[in-house]
């Protein structure tokens, strides 16, 4: 199971950010996913996700604004499960993308 938010062009022209739930079974299996959330390009945009300490939702926000919610239905597995963080960049083959991270916070605020 994962959480991610992602920041881009998705149809080539718009920049925006959408952040998904997925769980792993024979291949990745998309849960949940927010509606786009328009961005401007060359903007610095703090973007968040949430778990509850219950495990029972998970809460994306985009500069304060929670921009959509997930309660998983095998919240158990949540409550129990090991996390690991990671930020990167991914580019597909042939493409190119400028882009930044900074302030990165993780852990209970």
């Amino acid at each position: 199971w994962w959480a991610q938010c992602r920041a881009g062009s998705f149809d080539g022209i718009n920049a925006q950010i959408i952040c998904d739930s997925y769980r792993w079974g024979d291949g990745p299996e998309i849960l949940y996913q927010t509606t786009s959330y328009p961005i401007e390009f060359g903007k610095f945009y703090s973007v968040a996700i949430d778990l509850a300490h219950d495990g029972s939702t998970i809460r994306y926000y985009v500069d304060g604004q929670e921009i959509g919610s997930y309660a998983p239905d095998v919240k158990a597995l949540l409550e129990k499960a090991v996390f690991s963080w990671s930020i990167g960049i991914y580019i597909e083959e042939g493409s190119s993308a400028t882009g930044a991270i900074d302030n990165v916070m993780v852990g209970s605020n």
